[in-house]
């Protein structure tokens, strides 16, 4: 019985989301689980099943407001979205976009309390082809 509860209390640490820290009298304190966000700089919306959404790299964790948005070079909006499980698919207005570079601006926040301020330059790529040799 005592393995069993000694392995049970072992898994429920492996899989807690909490950190616990002392402050500077010595006492535990509960922090926020750290975050992470990292944004592509390409995507291929051809098709094929691989890399057809531009959204958030797997990975990402504990975001708790997230807000994104794409423009075309004359700075005007294409797209936004404020869930980082979706992204976009490469169109507007229901037709795809052209090839080429567009420009991403995601304004986020981790449950850590980490402010994510992402501006970054995403290539659209029709004609990448995955059965490419």
């Amino acid at each position: 019985m005592r393995l069993k509860i000694s392995i049970l209390f072992t898994l429920m640490a492996f899989f807690a989301t909490t950190v616990m820290a002392q402050d500077a009298q010595g006492e535990d304190t509960e922090t926020a689980p750290q975050s992470s966000l990292l944004m592509p700089n390409a995507f291929s919306p051809n098709g094929d099943g691989i890399n057809d959404i531009y959204q958030p790299k797997e990975g990402y964790q504990n975001i708790s407001e997230f807000h994104a948005y794409i423009f075309n070079r004359w700075g005007q909006k294409l797209f936004e979205w404020s869930n980082p499980a979706e992204g976009w698919d490469g169109t507007y207005k229901g037709k795809p976009v052209k090839e080429g570079v567009y420009f991403c601006l995601v304004k986020a926040k981790g449950s850590d309390g980490k402010i994510y301020n992402i501006k970054t330059d995403v290539n659209l790529l029709r004609g990448l082809n995955s059965s490419i040799q």
